[in-house]
């Protein structure tokens, strides 16, 4: 029993390396999402495996970036990943992985936008919104959905006179958004953006904005212009590529977000 067991354990350990080995041949490579003019790119790395009888598991690293850029700081949080399902097939994605990937797009300019205020219904004298974020999204994620917190946001609004760009008034704005997730019919990931907080501060009010615009409905205008940013980047983010091991997907039947990261679960497919 002593030697069947000592020998069980050697042919489990060389198990583990050589499936170790396959996942990481697997995986281990660059993948490419282009939106906006911009090559985003990013690796996932294989870090640990662990293996039972019925299951194997493994945690990864994801490095993100562009071409060109240096490695972009991003506030982390200190959590762990949110629990998976007992069954099926689960992928878990921390929350500050998904931070990382908004610092990464945030270093690219993708958040600073500038955008035909008619498209918001609102206030036709005005021509133009710019918005400019001087710091990354940070992305927290619990039961209730990922929160995407906006600060210091700068949104300067313009009117055109004869043909004449002016300034309108200049805001400074932070926000919370909360994102739930879902899936759709194909298996597609989809997000859907709720604004939860809103501040937002005058800092610049030139004389013509008296006859434009009323303070109190810039709350509603910054939110929507946030927003809109912030689906275009999510919409985007959907078509990220999940990696292939050994030849199957994993086919994304449930998405919901938990203490720590979002939750992914589904069943395997071959394409």
């Amino acid at each position: 029993q002593i030697v069947f067991n000592r020998l069980a354990d050697g042919l489990e350990d060389q198990l583990a390396e050589q499936v170790a080995r396959l996942i990481d041949e697997s995986i281990n490579r660059s993948y490419t999402l282009s939106f906006d003019g911009i090559d985003f790119r990013y690796r996932i790395a294989p870090t640990a495996i662990a293996m039972e009888a019925t299951a194997v598991g493994f945690d990864t690293r994801l490095r993100a970036w562009v071409d060109g850029q240096f490695d972009v700081p991003y506030v982390g949080s200190s959590g762990g990943l949110p629990s998976l399902a007992d069954e099926g097939v689960s992928l878990a994605v921390a929350d500050d992985a998904v931070t990382h990937v908004a610092s990464v797009l945030w270093a690219a300019g993708v958040f600073d936008r500038s955008f035909d205020t008619a498209s918001l219904g609102v206030f036709p004298e005005l021509s133009r919104l710019e918005l400019e974020l001087p710091m990354s999204p940070v992305v927290s994620a619990s039961d209730a959905g990922l929160t995407v917190t906006v600060a210091d946001a700068r949104i300067r609004l313009y009117t055109d006179r004869n043909g004449t760009e002016e300034l309108v008034v200049e805001l400074v704005a932070s926000a919370q958004v909360i994102a739930e997730l879902g899936t759709d019919d194909e298996g597609g990931l989809e997000v859907d953006l709720e604004l939860d907080t809103i501040n937002v501060q005058v800092v610049d009010e030139r004389p013509v904005a008296a006859d434009i615009i009323a303070v109190d409905t810039l709350e509603p205008l910054t939110g929507a212009a946030i927003e809109i940013v912030l689906n275009d980047v999510s919409r985007s983010l959907s078509e990220l590529e999940l990696p292939a091991i050994f030849g199957v997907e994993l086919m994304v039947e449930q998405a919901r977000s938990g203490d720590g990261g979002a939750v992914f679960e589904g069943e395997l497919s071959q394409p």
